[in-house]
């Protein structure tokens, strides 16, 4: 069976190390990334660009303005994180920009109030990185991967499951690592 484009749509992000997620089977956000001729020196804080697969039609989200009070919550614009998503919020981690590096952060999305969060962590987090993927798997987030600039080393895969994190108690977070170094690769979960 041979495969083929069936329609091209035009206006979206044109970005490489960005994170993207799916929710209600409708709509994918695309979120930061890295496009040839933008200053990342500059610290704008992270684009959100949303794609509705019914109407074959992108939106670029609003980014906070100073003054708003969303704006201490948004991440700076940054390429190489990742996202997973958890009931309809977007979880992104990690990521790394020109002016400030690598970094291990993790903020919080709702897809259905368009407001960014950023939870209150516990314990050590794993160390900052870019170039990993997350995935989700009964609402546990894993996190694979990456590259650690600190000490310009490709990371071992690592789980995220119950303890760290003060999101919703159906979601745990404990950092371990798996035999293998990795960095610039694709998760996917298979069912």
């Amino acid at each position: 069976m041979a495969l083929h484009w069936i329609q091209q749509v035009e206006g979206g992000p044109r970005r490489v190390n960005h994170a993207a997620i799916s929710v209600r089977d409708r709509f994918i956000f695309s979120f930061g990334g890295y496009c040839t001729g933008e200053d990342y020196f500059i610290i704008d804080k992270l684009d959100v660009h949303i794609f509705d697969i019914v109407t074959c039609r992108w939106t670029k989200f609003p980014t906070p303005s100073r003054t708003d009070e969303q704006y201490d919550c948004v991440p700076y614009m940054r390429y190489g994180h990742s996202a997973a998503v958890i009931n309809d919020v977007a979880y992104i981690f990690g990521g790394r920009n020109d002016k400030y590096g690598a970094c291990n952060t993790l903020y919080c999305f709702d897809t259905r109030t368009l407001t960014w969060s950023k939870p209150q962590t516990y314990g050590y987090p794993p160390a900052a990185r870019d170039g990993h993927t997350a995935c989700v798997i009964e609402q546990k987030m894993y996190i694979f991967g990456g590259y650690e600039e600190e000490v310009q080393y490709f990371l071992k895969g690592t789980t995220c499951t119950k303890g760290n994190l003060k999101i919703p108690k159906s979601i745990s977070v404990l950092w371990l690592t798996s035999p293998q170094s990795i960095s610039c690769h694709i998760t996917t979960l298979v069912v």
